[in-house]
């Protein structure tokens, strides 16, 4: 028989009634959708639904999307519900500021011009989605704001104005989580007892940015190695004056493998030998200088030709392997704060200071 082929055309909903493409006739919607499409204008009903799930609110008829009672009672279940919102509520101060308490997120969904209002940032901050890098000017001038900011990341503290790097507390609070921000303080907050003392039991690598003489506490000094190896120390004579601190202390400090910084600081226990060299001078065509094997050795003078290496001068201190031997593990320190590499075992001394 004949086979007739039948074409469905699409069908548009337009303004809740049904109007047919082509030869498709109308299709009136079902009494379910009737009765849903009538729920969701009722606003007691709304109201109600959006209470519990605020998400509800993307269904609601558009005129309740422009109730205020009703929008504010979405957002503050959901803050992510303000996207659904009408854009003249997206404007207001007081929903917008509900709908970030509830979800921070929810500041992308507001008007631009409310991105960086004080209260839409303060709400964003206890969210942890504010950054004080991309804010504006004026609140990186805003004590609370950026209080806010460092208690949470002390890091932002570089973000700050320059005028709250002098402020004590903001310095402190940054400071007291992670020493570092100690770098971003004003200079006079790096030698300021307290700043210095917090920056340093937070963080012993935080040393470099003392300022003053703090830098040469012995006590701190002494303090910042014990709690960790690791301290990148800012000057040669900073590095020097610990060496010998620790020494006079009689201070016997674990080896961090992963950092040779802390070899010169080395306990009995560490199966390499570190030779430290404190003074390296020319004169009369000879090497002259002042060295001491491990931390608690005594110092020695002596005397080495031109082209000595380390090499030369790790035999002065250590009976060297013959070959075939283990390896005895040699670690050369040189004033200028040089660690000599094993594969520079053989390189003249005086090289590493041209």
């Amino acid at each position: 028989g004949e086979i007739t082929v039948a074409t469905m055309a699409a069908t548009v909903l337009v303004d809740n009634t049904w109007e047919g493409l082509g030869r498709c006739p109308a299709q009136p919607p079902s009494p379910v959708e009737s009765h849903m499409q009538g729920s969701w204008r009722d606003r007691d009903h709304v109201l109600e639904h959006v209470r519990e799930v605020g998400s509800g609110l993307k269904n609601a008829h558009p005129s309740l999307k422009r109730d205020r009672q009703v929008v504010l009672t979405a957002v503050k279940a959901n803050g992510l519900a303000l996207q659904y919102a009408s854009h003249e509520l997206r404007r207001d101060m007081e929903v917008v500021s509900a709908a970030v308490e509830s979800y921070g997120s929810a500041w992308a969904y507001a008007d631009p011009s409310l991105h960086n209002e004080r209260p839409i940032a303060l709400a964003r901050i206890r969210n942890g989605d504010f950054q004080l890098s991309q804010a504006p000017d004026r609140l990186k001038e805003d004590r609370e704001i950026v209080l806010e900011c460092v208690k949470r990341n002390s890091m932002e503290l570089q973000h700050a104005a320059p005028a709250l790097k002098l402020d004590r507390e903001i310095v402190l609070v940054a400071v007291s989580h992670c020493g570092l921000a100690l770098k971003d303080a004003h200079p006079s907050m790096c030698t300021d007892e307290e700043v210095v003392l917090a920056a340093v039991h937070a963080s012993p690598q935080a040393m470099k940015y003392v300022q003053g003489d703090w830098r040469f506490n012995t006590d701190m000094l002494i303090e910042a190695a014990r709690l960790t190896p690791l301290a990148a120390w800012s000057t040669i004579s900073q590095f020097q004056h610990l060496t010998h601190a620790l020494k006079s202390a009689g201070c016997k400090i674990s080896v961090d493998a992963f950092d040779w910084r802390s070899l010169p600081f080395a306990g009995e226990g560490y199966p390499g030998r570190v030779i430290s060299v404190s003074r390296m001078e020319v004169e009369d065509g000879r090497i002259q200088l002042t060295a001491c094997v491990g931390l608690a050795g005594k110092e020695v003078t002596l005397e080495l030709p031109l082209q000595a290496t380390a090499f030369d001068l790790g035999s002065q201190f250590l009976e060297m392997p013959a070959p075939g031997q283990a390896r005895v593990y040699l670690h050369v320190f040189l004033p200028n704060g040089t660690r000599v590499r094993i594969v520079d075992a053989w390189r003249p001394l005086l090289s590493f200071f041209e």
